[in-house]
């Protein structure tokens, strides 16, 4: 189940990251003057945060299984 589980974030992880820098490359292409392009730009930076506190979670999620099994020995 854990494996599932840590599989599944590093799969987020990868895909927020992803989708941040493609959307930032094609927002580098445009104009950001423009209202439109603002937009797209925070957009990926909010897909950069996701990426970012999915990969804490997945750390974290390790860290308290390491901790559990650690007692439970």
């Amino acid at each position: 189940m854990l494996e599932m589980f840590n599989t599944l974030h590093v799969i987020v992880f990868s895909a927020f990251l992803l989708l941040g820098c493609a959307v930032l490359l094609i927002v580098s292409e445009l104009e950001c003057g423009k209202k439109h392009g603002i937009v797209i730009q925070n957009c990926a930076i909010l897909l950069f945060i996701s990426g970012i506190a999915t990969a804490f979670s997945y750390l974290a999620s390790n860290i308290v299984f390491e901790f559990l099994t650690n007692v439970n020995n």
